[in-house]
């Protein structure tokens, strides 16, 4: 079996290519995507989207996609995005549960002896008395 070493190192440059520029775009993309987006889930998704997809990318750039050991690394590229899929359908479920909202719990509301307060107010005399 006689190899082209000119094959070879061509698609390995390829895909050196690939990896050092979507290196530097992935960076630059988590940075501005850490400054937009406000969901924790998001942000977190954003670099293991991105080394997948450059992983992926750089496979197919350098030309040897029919190996056994890429098809193994694609599917284990699908698992990730997969994975990322269900862990940003999670976020998605436990943000849309209703809870308490934190402006309603100011305890400025309930301040006694004010007017119009929340705090409850006895009907009657206290008969309570303290020793």
């Amino acid at each position: 079996m006689t190899r082209d070493w000119k094959k070879i190192l061509k698609g390995l440059g390829g895909g050196l290519m690939v990896l050092l520029f979507g290196g530097a775009a992935l960076f630059f993309v988590y940075l501005f995507a850490s400054l937009a987006l406000t969901k924790p889930y998001l942000i977190r998704i954003v670099p293991v989207v991105g080394i997948a997809l450059l992983i992926t990318l750089s496979i197919a750039a350098t030309g040897f996609v029919g190996s056994k050991w890429m098809r193994r690394l694609w599917m284990v590229c699908l698992c990730v995005f997969a994975g990322c899929l269900v862990y940003v359908g999670q976020g998605i479920y436990y943000d849309a549960i209703p809870g308490v909202d934190d402006r309603t719990l100011i305890l400025q509301d309930y301040i006694p002896f004010m007017e119009d307060t929340k705090a409850v107010k006895l009907q009657e005399e206290s008969t309570l008395q303290l020793k």
